[in-house]
């Protein structure tokens, strides 16, 4: 399932046997839902893909292409959730990530945070190793307790930089905003 203009997904299905309209042949590939080969799907660079495989089948996808150079990657993305894939070929940390939609979480040592400020935040939802999701929000003034400094990062419900969380290749990650944003991944 690839993300398309319309909100929506465009779905092609995998067959051992695809028909090849062009070649009038058979081969495995990707196909529509009449089973006809589908050439030339860009996926863009980020894209967040949903794959579903048959669980009675174990089996493995292989990416292939171009790997890109760009020292960054910059990807709109929409109010509510946008999936995105790990843009480059390792594992990211998440503090190298920045977004335009940042929330104001008004950390001091004295009154703690903002009651709520999370659910106005941008967050970045990162995959677990039990199979759900670790949420982390977008604050322009989160707490760094190392540090005792504010800047703009990731960071807990509670304000507090988070650090050392990474992504690995390969791996996409869900983005929740309130409003129209873009997304910036740097090496």
């Amino acid at each position: 399932m690839i993300p398309n203009s319309r909100g929506t997904y465009d779905n092609y299905y995998y067959a051992s046997d695809g028909y090849d309209d062009a070649t009038e042949e058979t081969y495995a590939g990707w196909c529509d839902m009449y089973g006809y080969i589908q050439k030339n799907i860009p996926l863009t660079v980020g894209l967040g893909i949903w794959v579903r495989g048959n669980k009675d089948i174990d089996a493995s996808l292989t990416q292939a292409g171009e790997v890109p150079g760009d020292s960054s990657i910059t990807t709109d993305v929409g109010a509510g959730y946008t999936i995105i894939g790990n843009p480059f070929p390792m594992a990211f940390d998440i503090q190298a990530v920045t977004t335009t939609a940042a929330a104001t979480q008004s950390w001091t040592p004295q009154d703690e945070n903002v009651p709520d400020w999370e659910k106005n935040a941008a967050t970045i939802m990162v995959p677990n190793d039990r199979g759900t999701y670790d949420n982390y929000y977008y604050a322009s003034d989160g707490y760094d307790e190392d540090t005792d400094e504010t800047y703009a990062g990731w960071c807990d419900m509670y304000g507090y930089i988070k650090k050392n969380i990474t992504v690995p290749a390969g791996t996409a990650v869900w983005f929740k905003t309130s409003a129209a944003a873009t997304v910036t991944f740097t090496k």
